[in-house]
C-alpha cells in the first residue's frame, strides 16, 4: 500500500460510497454529441480561480527568483519526436492535424503532475506533454501559429467535474490542504469518487515513463458534431520494473538511460464519444467506456535515441508553454475544465516568463542543443 492511501484511505465506508457515488455534473437527458452547455456563472468561477493560481506564484516564488509552473513543475526532460500520422485514418476521425497523412517534428516534455511530493519515488501522476510543430493552417491562440499541443496524464479521468470544483480544489491546494476538497465537516458534501480516482490516478507504479499510457482526461473537438479524447499508448509492451530502491530521480535516471541506447514508440488513439449521456462532454470525472468506443490508432509517435539531458536543453524545456488551446478549430478543447484551463494557462504562462524575463515563443522543431 503507498504512503498516499495509507494516510488517505478511510477503510470500507469510503470504498462502498464510492461505488455508489454517481456524476455530480447535471447533463440533459437531450445531450447532443459534441456539445457544450455552459454553467451559469462559469467566468466568475474561472477568474477566481486565476486569482488563486497567480497568489500561490506570488508566495512561492517572489520577486528575484525564478517563477515555475504551478503544476507539472518538475520535468523529466523535453525529448524529440517525429510524429507520423497515419494513411488509414477513418473518415470521421480526419480532421486538423489527423486530416491528412504524414510527418511532424515534435517535443514530447515528461513530467510529474503534482507538485508535492518532488522526488519521482512518492506517490505522483506522470505528464505526457506533446507538441508538433509545422502545423499549418488557422488557430484558436493565434500567437501561436505553428504548433498543436496534446496534453496527456497516465490515467483516464480528470479530478475536478466543473468551475465551481476547480475553485474549491485551487483554493485547498493553495492552502496546502489538498484533503479538505474532499473530506469537508458533511459527508453528504464529501467527493468520495474523485478520491478514489485521485488514490487510484497517484498510486499507480511507474516503472519507466516510456511503459506508461497517457489520456487527455477531458474532451476535444472532432470536427463538425463530434468529440473525442486522445490517448497515447505504447506501441509494444515495454519490459519495465520498479527498481529496489528507487531515488529521487529515478524516472529520469531510466529515460536517459533507454533513449541512449535505443529508440521508444507511441501509437496516438483517438476516442469519439457514442453517447451524449453516458459520455458526457461537460463531466471529465466520467470516463469513457473503451468497449462501447475503443481508442483508434491514427498517428505513431517516434521518440529516436538520442541524449537529451544537457542544461541548454533543460533550460529549452523549462521555457516551452504547453495549452490543450494551442490547437485548430477542428480540435477545439470542449468542456468547462477546457474553457477555464485556457485562461488559467495563458495567465500563469505570463506571469512565468515575464518574471522570468523570457520572451514566450514556440519551437519549431528544428532546435539544436
Amino acid at each position: 500500500m503507498t504512503r498516499a492511501h495509507r494516510s488517505l484511505a478511510l477503510g470500507s465506508l469510503v470504498v462502498a460510497l464510492a461505488t455508489a457515488c454517481g456524476p455530480r455534473v447535471p447533463i440533459p437527458a437531450s445531450a447532443r454529441l459534441g456539445a457544450e452547455y455552459p454553467f451559469p456563472d462559469e467566468e466568475r468561477r474561472i477568474q477566481e480561480v486565476v486569482d488563486l493560481a497567480k497568489e500561490t506564484m506570488k508566495r512561492d516564488y517572489p520577486a528575484g527568483t525564478p517563477a515555475k509552473r504551478d503544476a507539472h513543475i518538475k520535468a523529466h526532460g523535453c525529448v524529440r519526436a517525429d510524429v507520423t500520422v497515419r494513411d488509414d485514418v477513418p473518415a470521421e476521425l480526419r480532421h486538423g492535424v489527423f486530416a491528412a497523412p504524414g510527418p511532424y517534428r515534435a517535443w514530447i516534455r515528461y513530467s510529474n503532475g503534482l507538485p508535492k511530493p518532488p522526488e519521482d519515488n512518492g506517490d505522483n501522476l506522470r505528464g505526457m506533454a506533446i507538441k508538433l510543430t509545422g502545423v499549418a493552417g488557422p488557430k484558436l491562440m493565434t500567437e501561436e501559429v505553428r504548433t498543436q499541443d496534446f496534453l496527456l496524464v497516465n490515467y483516464p479521468v480528470f479530478i475536478v467535474a466543473d468551475p465551481t470544483d476547480y475553485v474549491e480544489f485551487a483554493r485547498a491546494v493553495s492552502e496546502d490542504s489538498p484533503l479538505g476538497y474532499f473530506l469537508g465537516w458533511n459527508p453528504f458534501d464529501w467527493k468520495i469518487r474523485d478520491l478514489r480516482a485521485l488514490l487510484d490516478a497517484v498510486g499507480q507504479e511507474t516503472p519507466s515513463l516510456l511503459a506508461a499510457s497517457y489520456f487527455s482526461e477531458v474532451p476535444y473537438r472532432m470536427g463538425e458534431g463530434q468529440a473525442a479524447k486522445f490517448a497515447a499508448k505504447p506501441c509494444a509492451s515495454v519490459a519495465a520494473t520498479m527498481p529496489d530502491d528507487p531515488s529521487p530521480s529515478y524516472l529520469r535516471e531510466d529515460l536517459v538511460k533507454r533513449l541512449a541506447a535505443e529508440p521508444a514508440c507511441f501509437e496516438l488513439g483517438v476516442q469519439l464519444q457514442k453517447d451524449a449521456v453516458a459520455m458526457p462532454v461537460e463531466d471529465p470525472t466520467i470516463e469513457w467506456d473503451e468497449e462501447v468506443s475503443p481508442f483508434v490508432p491514427v498517428a505513431t509517435i517516434e521518440i529516436p535515441a538520442q541524449k537529451f539531458d544537457s542544461p541548454a536543453q533543460d533550460a529549452f524545456c523549462e521555457n516551452l508553454s504547453f495549452s490543450p488551446w494551442h490547437a485548430s478549430p477542428e480540435l477545439q478543447p470542449l468542456g468547462a475544465i477546457n474553457r477555464a484551463r485556457r485562461v488559467i494557462y495563458d495567465e500563469i504562462s505570463k506571469v512565468r516568463h515575464g518574471q522570468n524575463a523570457v520572451k514566450r515563443t514556440e519551437p519549431t522543431g528544428f532546435e539544436s542543443f
